[in-house]
Parts: structure tokens; sequence; C-alpha cells
């Protein structure tokens, strides 16, 4: 059975622009489909109309942090996708 767009759709929220470069590439010979936003409010502004299969979610982004945006969504009504959440600059307790 064929997999739709949707299956392979990811949401890369990154305000690093080189990491998130890096990380399309490796999701373009992958197949996956990459939208990328820079922020927590361009993210919940996607999420309104889109539902990807995983977001991959930068703990330190401009104007909010992994966990806040979470809250937003959860406050907004909007269902968080699976999602996995990275740093660069965190430690245990960020962990």
């Amino acid at each position: 059975m064929a997999e739709s767009m949707q299956e392979r759709l990811i949401l890369l929220v990154e305000d690093d622009r080189g990491l998130a470069q890096l990380i399309q590439y490796i999701c373009d010979d992958m197949r996956l489909s990459v939208v990328h936003v820079t922020s927590g409010r361009e993210a919940v502004a996607w999420l309104r109309a889109q539902q990807p299969a995983l977001m991959l979610l930068d703990y330190s982004l401009p104007d909010m942090n992994g966990a806040a945006l979470l809250t937003l969504l959860d406050e907004s009504g909007i269902t968080a996708p699976p999602f996995i959440v990275t740093t660069g600059a965190g430690d245990e307790r960020i962990a």
C-alpha cells in the first residue's frame, strides 16, 4: 500500500538555518517531505491547518522554548503531533 504525502511529512521547528539545511538534506535522502519554520509562533500557525507525521522541535527557539510551544498548542486546542525535541545547548536538566 502506498504511503500518502501526509504520512511522510515532517514539521521542522529550528531557528539554525545551517542545521535545518542539513536535516532537510537527510530527509530528502529518505524521501521525507519537510516543512521548515523558525519560531514557535510560526509552528503554531502552521499546525492550525496541517498535521504532520512528526515534529522535530528545537528546544531553544527565538520566541519560546519547546515546552512553552507544547503548552501553547494545548491551550490553543491544537493536537500536537508526535515529536522529538532536540537541543545543542542543553544539559541533563533540560533532558
